[in-house]
Order: structure tokens, then C-alpha cells, then sequence
């Protein structure tokens, strides 16, 4: 049985898939990729300890795919190119918008660590999310203390 935390990665853009894989797995995660909307709905059935997602995904979008998860209790983030409406949304949503030109394998580790354990205390019943709303309130860099840009 793998113990890793498990996170799965929707992005039909396979430089965004390389890096996220690339961060991921050697963090000590187990991901799995959705290229689509439709497997990502199936995927989340496995109920991953956390989703990210592009935002642009053909029909639909990384929004969708947060809403879901959020639905299900499962923390989201999703990626995109800068657009303040989206990103209010994605707050909306219970989502981590993460601009496409910040992205960062320190950032990313360091918001899916923060997820992953907050979500898990929530879990056990032994943790509260009193340092998630800084996270889903834009200070990520300052919460986690790593810096938004460089790979």
C-alpha cells in the first residue's frame, strides 16, 4: 500500500504536466493526470488528497474541476494566466489560484503540503483550517514562506 500523499494533476498542456510531475513525485507525492474534464470527474472518485488543475481545459475549465472537488472535500488549486475575476472566483470556489507566471516547484510544494496536512487535521478531527484562509486570501508566499517566482 502507498502511503504518499495523492494528487491528481488535470492539465492538457504537457510542459505544465512535466513540471507539476517533475515537483511532485520526487516531493514524495503519488500523481496521477487528467487530460480532460470527463477523466478528471472520474479520477476524483478516488478521492485524492488534493487536485490541480489548469484552468483552460477545453470546454471546461479548472473551475469546474474545483467546484467539484471542494464538493467532495478535496483542497484545489488551480493555474492560469492572470485574470482577476478568475482568480475571485477561484477564491469563491474554496480554490488556490496560482498565476501561470509564478508558478515555482517551491511554491507548489509548499502550497500542496499546507493543503494536504490542513485537509488530513480536518480528517482526524485533531486540526482546524485557521491558516488556510490566508492561503485562499492571496498570501501564499507569506504563509508558507517561499518565493512566488523561479523553478
Amino acid at each position: 500500500m502507498d502511503l504518499r500523499p495523492r494528487v491528481l494533476i488535470v492539465a492538457d498542456t504537457p510542459a505544465l504536466t512535466e513540471d507539476l510531475l517533475g515537483w511532485l513525485v520526487p516531493g514524495g507525492y503519488q500523481s496521477t493526470v487528467a487530460t480532460t474534464f470527463a477523466s478528471a470527474v472520474i479520477q476524483l472518485r478516488t478521492r485524492p488528497h488534493l487536485v490541480i488543475s489548469q484552468l483552460r481545459l477545453g470546454a471546461y475549465n479548472g473551475l469546474h474541476v474545483a467546484l467539484r472537488a471542494r464538493g467532495g472535500g478535496i483542497p484545489a488549486v488551480v493555474i492560469g494566466e492572470p485574470d482577476t475575476v478568475l482568480e475571485r472566483e477561484a477564491r469563491q470556489f474554496g480554490a488556490i489560484f496560482v498565476k501561470r507566471d509564478e508558478l515555482a516547484r517551491e511554491r507548489m510544494l509548499a502550497v500542496a503540503q499546507e493543503l494536504i496536512c490542513s485537509e488530513m487535521a480536518v480528517e482526524a478531527g485533531s486540526g482546524s483550517l485557521a491558516s488556510l484562509p490566508a492561503l485562499i486570501g492571496g498570501e501564499e508566499k507569506q504563509q508558507v514562506g517561499v518565493p512566488a517566482t523561479g523553478r
